[in-house]
């Protein structure tokens, strides 16, 4: 990865303008935990120039909007074959830029009770973001391809069947198809038929008025404009309980596409991964009645993965309260406060070593 720090747990919370009820303090403190990982890296990648090493050789200082002149020079020097690198280089920390602002807005409304704003603006990066990020790892070449053509042919085809072969093949290719649902994953952000989707909840903040089905506005009503207390905390629960899978899904995405720019220190990866493990446990147990299949499933997951990596590292299955500070500073379960420290001061140092 690019540069090391310890994620702190979030203040925002405390301010006067959260409306957010404590009981989904976890669940927000997990999502901007996956938020600020994924922005940590795009920024540690940034300032080391980590994504214009594919280009140095070609022209400097190129910027997205500038691809065409980019794609020009390439052609002149004849190294078409180098092209789908040398694209996603550009496009794969714009594309991941634009996600989190999306994402760090939603959040914030979230926090403040802003709940039809939220989901309005998490419709394009679980939508679309994704689908390119997706695109990148599925078939780069294709993907090159396809951003040749005026305009970009990305077209999402709009059924689910599609959409479920796309996952499932880019969780085939990076190794986690046991680990997160490619048919839950399609229906959670694109299946507007499905009660227990985004699509649905983002068309009905959006627009005043559905008319399709399952999301059809009632009568005397208006899409979120009447939410009452009820219905808040119904949407809060969705959102903090669906959010964290699908971002966790995105580091994930995230993490492999960089890889191929640099490698994360192995100790690193699995300090921030013992976090997110242990954040996203809480966090199920908080939302346990609300938790779908693939949901409990992925909480499992990363308990069996904790418990083997503790055993492994020499110390003992985590419970509740080791998880607690497992989540905030990566520490194992009985590790001495001083290991945590010198642990933190390594990855400081290896922050600020060139790359």
């Amino acid at each position: 990865m690019f540069g090391i720090r310890i994620f702190e747990v979030h203040e925002r919370l405390s301010h006067s303008n959260t409306h957010l009820p404590e009981a989904f303090h976890k669940g927000y403190e997990l999502c901007f935990f996956a938020h600020d990982l994924a922005a940590h890296l795009l920024k540690s990648g940034c300032e080391k120039g980590i994504f214009s090493f594919a280009v140095n050789d070609i022209v400097d200082n190129v910027e997205a909007s500038e691809l065409i002149d980019l794609v020009e020079k390439v052609k002149s020097k004849d190294i078409l074959e180098r092209l789908p690198e040398i694209l996603i280089s550009k496009i794969f920390p714009a594309v991941l830029s634009d996600l989190l602002h999306y994402v760090f807005e939603a959040l914030e409304a979230a926090r403040k009770g802003k709940l039809s704003v939220a989901f309005t603006l998490l419709r394009k990066p679980l939508q679309d973001n994704l689908f390119v990020l997706e695109s990148i790892i599925e078939d780069e070449c294709d993907f090159s391809e396809r951003l040749a053509c005026t305009p970009p042919n990305f077209n999402r085809a709009d059924d689910i069947t599609s959409h479920r072969a796309r996952i499932a093949s880019v969780l085939d290719r990076v190794g986690y198809a046991d680990v997160f649902d490619a048919n839950y994953l399609a229906q959670l952000r694109y299946d507007k038929s499905f009660a227990d989707s985004f699509d649905g909840f983002c068309n009905k903040a959006t627009h005043l008025i559905t008319s399709k089905s399952i999301l059809k506005t009632s009568a005397y009503s208006l899409n979120f404009i009447f939410s009452t207390d009820l219905t808040h905390n119904s949407q809060w629960s969705f959102l903090f309980s669906r959010l964290p899978y699908v971002l966790a899904y995105s580091s994930m995405l995230c993490e492999h596409i960089s890889e191929r720019f640099a490698l994360t220190y192995p100790e690193y990866k699995d300090d921030m991964n013992r976090r997110m493990s242990a954040l996203y446990i809480l966090n199920a147990i908080e939302h346990e009645d609300f938790l779908s299949e693939p949901l409990a499933n992925l909480a499992l997951h990363l308990h069996q993965w904790l418990e083997a990596h503790c055993k492994a590292s020499g110390y003992q299955e985590p419970d509740i309260e080791s998880l607690q500070r497992m989540g905030e500073t990566g520490a194992f379960p009985g590790e001495a406060e001083n290991k945590v420290q010198a642990r933190f001061d390594a990855f400081e140092s290896l922050a600020k070593l060139p790359f």
